[in-house]
């Protein structure tokens, strides 16, 4: 009876089971002592991003708290330009997967993977504010026509392909000091349901090298990604191609850090004298400013007005690429 019951409770908890960052491999040594502590579980971070506070609560930023902001065993140490393999764990299948498709995340979590980092020197806590900028992501990795089961994403596909592991690049350029490296899937099963499922997690690091660039150009985590983001409300089951906008920043480009002061920002263009559509909508442009102005209750991500989105910026300027698009539509 009581074996009985024990198998009852494991599947209760295999169906419960998603994904959990298990540990790093960075110089071919593998650990979990700099990942910052879980709740021991594998439960996305809310249930729904569908609701306007779910992805703007602080356990957005590092995972459940007050778990993650509590201090790891170690910093890890790593060169600047090092590769480092951040490898998840799910479990045995359930359901109608199998277990060699469902080991590592369940196979139906399709959705992006995305890397951000943020100097910090403390053992415990989190940053708030503007603190972060991104130097990963991967969305879509092989389009497809016809059956959306052939379309890869980073989560499953690469993960699977890569015995449960995604690989990531410390950018060369980085300035050496301890830093926080933030990593995020976003399941997006059941995106046009209940939401989108963010699986966060921070590990320490202490970066080694020669480099020189701090960037500037930052995001706040939770604040860069609007609740109502068309990449969280994507819908993976398209039978057409797809093209899948990855929510938050750019990554980072650090090649043009020292030509472009340090941060990466564009020149501005005025978009006075231009057509009206030269601000995406819903913005509009301030001739007087010649910057594109979002309307209240948005914030600006990118080139875009998001609405419900936190952000320092409401305005930005147009650029030379938009302009191109624009005139080639016309």
């Amino acid at each position: 009876m009581k074996s009985f019951f024990g198998l009852i409770l494991l599947a209760i908890a295999l169906c419960d089971a998603h994904t959990l960052l298990t540990n790093v491999t960075i110089n071919g040594r593998t650990t979990n002592e700099c990942l910052r502590p879980a709740t021991g579980d594998s439960s996305p971070i809310m249930a729904s991003t569908g609701d306007r506070n779910g992805i703007m609560e602080a356990n957005y930023t590092c995972g459940f708290l007050p778990h993650a902001a509590r201090a790891a065993k170690a910093s890890c140490p790593i060169a600047a330009g090092s590769l480092m393999n951040i490898s998840y764990y799910h479990g045995a299948g359930y359901g109608d997967e199998t277990p060699e498709k469902d080991f590592w995340i369940a196979s139906s979590h399709r959705g992006p993977f995305l890397a951000y980092m943020t100097r910090w020197e403390n053992s415990t806590g989190i940053p708030s504010g503007l603190a972060w900028f991104k130097i990963f992501h991967s969305g879509i990795t092989k389009n497809a026509t016809g059956d959306y089961k052939t379309i890869q994403w980073a989560s499953p596909d690469t993960l699977n392909s890569n015995n449960g592991a995604m690989t990531v690049r410390i950018p060369p350029q980085l300035a050496p000091g301890r830093y926080l490296l933030r990593t995020e899937i976003i399941a997006l099963h059941d995106s046009q349901e209940r939401g989108a499922q963010p699986y966060i997690r921070c590990i320490d690091l202490t970066v080694t090298g020669t480099g020189t660039v701090i960037p500037k150009d930052l995001v706040a985590l939770p604040g860069a990604v609007g609740y109502n983001h068309p990449g969280l409300r994507f819908n993976v089951y398209q039978t057409k191609n797809q093209v899948y906008p990855i929510p938050g920043p750019a990554v980072f480009d650090f090649t043009k850090a020292s030509t472009q002061s340090g941060n990466g920002t564009i020149p501005d263009i005025s978009c006075a004298g231009y057509p009206s559509g030269a601000c995406p909508a819903p913005a509009r442009c301030n001739m007087g400013t010649g910057r594109c102005e979002c309307p209240e209750g948005f914030g600006v991500e990118g080139f875009q007005c998001i609405e419900g989105l936190v952000s320092s910026a409401t305005s930005f300027t147009i650029f030379s690429g938009m302009l191109a698009i624009l005139f080639f539509a016309l």
